[in-house]
């Protein structure tokens, strides 16, 4: 599959210079500068930098430069889970790149994998992958201007992405197929904090999910990478504290906050409940995100209390139909009844499992193979909530 984060490598593939990329000292840097945010869990700096390199690179004027500080910050918007925003910094970039066919290409293939997994886009998608598709056979017909393997390559590359398309069309509910590779998998895990390694597949659970008590879709932003079974108490951030306002003058708001405000507990049908972070590796805090959509659904049973979810609490999920490698995922499984059942989300190498994570060995193993169409995920768990001692 020619997923997001391999078409990326290919941005600058044949770029005359040795370190393949068009980006000036100060804005490589600050981009190196974005990555390190992410990694030590500061959204708020990640964020300002991803607002801010776009605006630095502007003022250099240099189209590619313009472009790929975008296709840099929507690599690691997308990382976060913010479709809409990475769609909208590859249209720009793509935008930007007129002159520079393959690179225009490139990033046309990843706004496609990108409108691929956001539900309603699929036409987007579909026109997006044609167009590139367009780009690198226009491009290859310029023989006086590219060299024989770059137009072997080109040919090569139209191949394997019609093959993707039509791949896509038979298979419309598997989008997770676009998301990483094995090969991308295996570098994030081998990159996971401090070398933390990916559970065995143990066995999996079909307890359900009572989903009546449903509360209002609460924007948050989903940051699980991580597998631990240990939750560590969290923090809720949203509101944006910008600054001190003088009471009698107008004012002009900031761009960026000077914090956020955030909440450990939540009052849910007159019960208050305490937050816990389902992924303590990336810190106490969870982020809220106006891109995504958001629900609360009520635990009943026992397949997930290692995780430390256990019967009665509520879990925060972010809607989606994709999960990645770790996640705890909502999922309903043909011939399991209309229920939801939450588990632990593991991809192998041909199959993906739902395994549970419980001191009750009733619970088995569902495996799927990549083009199974069994299942289907209805979110992603990024907090849990339980009664709280404090009342």
């Amino acid at each position: 599959m020619i997923t997001i984060a391999k078409a990326h490598k290919w941005l600058n593939k044949f770029h005359p210079k040795s370190d393949k990329t068009y980006l000036s000292p100060t804005v490589l840097k600050l981009s190196k500068d974005m990555h390190k945010a992410i990694r030590k869990g500061d959204l708020l700096e990640a964020w300002k930098l991803v607002e801010r390199i776009p605006r630095i690179s502007d003022g250099y004027g240099v189209c590619n430069e313009m472009a790929e500080a975008r296709v840099a910050c929507a690599c690691v918007v997308c990382q976060l889970g913010y479709l809409e925003k990475t769609a909208e910094l590859l249209k720009e970039a793509a935008g930007y790149y007129y002159a520079s066919r393959h690179q225009e290409g490139v990033v046309r293939w990843m706004l496609g994998c990108v409108y691929w997994q956001l539900s309603g886009n699929e036409d987007n998608a579909i026109t997006c992958w044609r167009s590139s598709i367009r780009i690198f056979e226009s491009y290859s017909k310029h023989t006086r201007f590219i060299s024989e393997d770059q137009i072997n390559w080109n040919k090569e590359l139209v191949e394997d992405m019609r093959e993707d398309i039509q791949l896509a069309i038979d298979y419309p509910k598997k989008r997770n197929l676009w998301v990483c590779s094995k090969e991308e998998r295996e570098d994030a895990e081998n990159d996971t904090r401090d070398g933390a390694s990916v559970t065995e597949v143990a066995d999996a659970s079909d307890d359900d999910i009572d989903t009546t008590n449903h509360v209002e879709e609460t924007p948050i932003e989903n940051i699980a990478k991580d597998k631990s079974t240990k939750l560590t108490r969290g923090y809720l951030v949203k509101w944006p504290v910008l600054a001190e306002i003088p009471a009698g003058t107008p004012y002009d708001a900031l761009r960026f906050p000077d914090s956020q405000s955030q909440t450990s507990q939540l009052r849910i049908d007159d019960q208050l409940v305490d937050v816990y972070s389902t992924h303590p590796t990336f810190g106490s805090q969870i982020h809220l995100s106006e891109y995504e959509r958001y629900y609360f659904l009520r635990v009943k049973g026992d397949s997930m209390n290692l995780a430390g979810i256990n019967h009665g609490d509520y879990v925060l999920m972010r809607r989606t139909q994709v999960g990645r490698n770790g996640d705890i995922v909502a999922v309903v499984i043909a011939d399991y009844g209309k229920d939801a059942t939450l588990k632990r989300f593991t991809v192998g190498k041909d199959s993906f499992f739902f395994q549970p994570e419980s001191t009750n060995e009733t619970h088995k193993t569902l495996e799927f193979g990549h083009l199974d169409e069994s299942f289907h995920i209805h979110g992603v768990a990024v907090a849990v909530l339980k009664p709280s001692d404090s009342e």
